[in-house]
Formats: C-alpha cells, sequence, structure tokens
C-alpha cells in the first residue's frame, strides 16, 4: 500500500518526490561521515637508532626492517608523539581516540596493519622501545571522529615524551 502510495505522489508531483530523494541521498551520506566507535588491536612501534644498547630484532638495522626508516610515516609527515600507522581505508589526516593513549592522528601505513590493526608511535631508541614493549598489544574500543570533527580535534596524547624528537 506504501508502495502505491508513493508511486501516486510521484506521478502527480514530481517535484515533491524529487526532494524527498535528495533529502534521503543527504541523510544517508551524512551518517556516513559520522564519528563511529570501533574495536581496534593496537600494538606500537619505534624509531630504532644507531649505537642503542638493546633492539628488539636483535640488531638496528632488523629493527628498522621491522619499524620503517623512523624518520617519516607514509603520509611524509615527520614522525610525532601522537602518530598512528592504519589500515588505507582511514585517510591520512583522520584522528582516533585511543583509551590509554589519547588522540591521535593517521599519517602512516603498515605491512602488517590490516584489517582493525592499527600501531602507535612510541618514540625513538631506547626510550620508544621501552614504551613500545610496556604498550604491548591491546584490544580496545577506540573513536574514530569524521573528517569535520579530525579537523577540529588536536592531537592529545597521555605518555610522557620528554626526549627532543628533533634531535632525530
Amino acid at each position: 500500500m506504501k508502495k502505491n502510495f508513493l508511486i501516486k505522489i510521484c506521478r502527480s508531483r514530481p517535484l515533491a518526490c524529487f526532494y524527498i530523494i535528495v533529502g534521503l541521498i543527504f541523510s544517508i551520506s551524512d551518517l556516513a561521515y559520522a564519528s563511529y566507535e570501533t574495536t581496534f588491536v593496537v600494538t606500537s612501534y619505534y624509531s630504532p637508532i644507531p649505537g642503542q644498547d638493546r633492539y628488539i630484532m636483535g640488531s638496528y638495522e632488523a629493527d628498522r626492517k621491522m619499524n620503517g626508516n623512523g624518520t617519516n610515516g607514509a603520509s611524509g609527515a615527520r614522525v610525532f608523539p601522537g602518530m598512528i600507522a592504519a589500515p588505507g581505508e582511514y585517510t591520512f589526516g583522520t584522528k582516533i581516540f585511543i583509551p590509554g593513549f589519547g588522540i591521535g592522528e593517521v599519517t602512516d601505513r603498515g605491512g602488517a596493519i590490516k584489517n582493525n590493526r592499527i600501531d602507535l608511535w612510541m618514540g625513538f631508541g631506547e626510550e620508544g622501545l621501552a614504551r613500545a614493549l610496556a604498550w604491548g598489544k591491546k584490544t580496545v574500543t577506540g573513536v574514530v571522529y569524521d573528517e569535520v570533527e579530525s579537523q577540529a580535534k588536536e592531537v592529545e596524547i597521555y605518555l610522557d615524551f620528554a626526549q627532543d624528537i628533533n634531535v632525530y
């Protein structure tokens, strides 16, 4: 019965029908860009430096191979506290709130970063390695901010990054 009613309206008032359809399209597209909660498997990585006393993979070269060059993310941005490596469905610049970490920004990718896994950058050298090991692997419910909220949110993390990241 509703189907027939809509057909009658569209035949008798095509402009009204057009506005209804356009309104539905915009309502659906607004939902597609809303912030949302999701579950992540969160791991961490760091930027190794030559001469460390300890490397997770045993050597500077092996740690660089596992963690990447360590100076820039895939977006080209220099590494920074709050940098997140995320799968390709998260555009660079997307902000994500992770409990126990804070609000970070997606500016990196990674070979093992797939599905619901993200990686948090933890710093340089032994300090970064210690933070990464302390974080470990956690499953958390985070908030992915939409484009508008991502632009409005500042990166704000809860970890102590006392080291000067501009030295490296």
